[in-house]
């Protein structure tokens, strides 16, 4: 069974305003007018038509909904001799030139699957089967990246998936990110706050604490 939500890059609890910004961005994306006789393409922006007019009806969502979750066989149209294997989607490689990067610098991903129709690499975007090309971060935050790909075989809703973790280069801890940091700031504090409570407590005994009797009336 295809899964929609994969061809538009959405979990399956989207809401319709991330389903129309998908479907926007991925129909410019793979116009056939911008990528002119080039099938790839064609088949995908398809497959994106199809997965909005499916997603974007309340009605028809939930149909489509209540069959994913039903998880009827997906062979009952293949023949029965034939394995699952062969129809199970498979990453024969997933790399990165770069173990860490920073920002606009270019890393190049290389990546082959075999039985897969629908290939996505988050945030990268969607390519075909087989392929290399030079990336590069206009924005990076944060200690790292994941890159995942995930090969789906849009005819049974079969996929699998694969991650690569990039680092920041110029990443740098905050002191609330940096736990021994952290763990040398409270013990102090703590120590501090006995101190604290001590000396006060010396000062009581010293200087003493004169009680006033009440005034019997």
């Amino acid at each position: 069974m295809t899964n929609y939500y994969n061809i538009l890059g959405l979990e399956s609890d989207a809401d319709i305003s991330e389903i129309k910004t998908n479907y926007r961005k991925l129909s410019k994306k793979f116009h056939p007018d911008l990528n002119p006789n080039d099938d790839f393409f064609g088949k995908m922006f398809l497959q994106i038509q199809e997965a909005y007019e499916v997603l974007s009806d309340e009605e028809t969502r939930r149909r489509y909904d209540q069959k994913l979750k039903t998880n009827y066989s997906p062979y009952s149209n293949k023949p029965t001799h034939q394995p699952m294997n062969d129809y199970m989607p498979v990453i024969e490689n997933f790399s990165v030139d770069k173990d860490s990067v920073a920002r606009l610098e270019e890393f190049t991903v290389t990546w082959k699957v075999k039985n897969a129709d629908f290939i996505q690499i988050r945030p990268l975007g969607i390519f075909k089967e087989e392929g290399f090309e030079k990336f590069k971060f206009s924005k990076l935050k944060g200690r790292s990246v994941n890159l995942v790909l995930i090969a789906t075989n849009t005819d049974t809703g079969l996929s699998v998936r694969k991650h690569i973790e990039i680092y920041n280069k110029r990443w740098r801890p905050r002191i609330s990110e940096n736990e021994n940091i952290m763990d040398a700031i409270i013990l102090i504090l703590r120590i501090l706050m006995i101190a604290i409570v001590v000396i006060f407590i010396l000062m009581m005994i010293f200087m003493g604490v004169r009680v006033v009797e009440p005034v019997q009336p």
